[in-house]
């Protein structure tokens, strides 16, 4: 490989790490929640029913 091969490889490599190393910064900055516009509420405005405990409720009424 020329020289100036490995100066392109370089920069390109630098440019790819540098702008993917940029982007996950901007994503996990230690914000609490994702609100880009800075009105939307810091929790969600009911609970989720996709966990793991979703369907306890209704066993144990069945059950019991």
């Amino acid at each position: 490989m020329s020289a100036a091969a490995i100066v392109f490889w370089l920069v390109s490599w630098t440019f790819v790490i540098g702008l993917t190393v940029f982007c996950f910064w901007r994503i996990l900055r230690l914000r609490t929640h994702h609100d880009p516009d800075g009105i939307g509420p810091a929790h969600p405005p009911v609970g989720g029913a996709a966990g793991p405990d979703a369907d306890e409720p209704k066993q144990r009424a069945a059950a019991g």
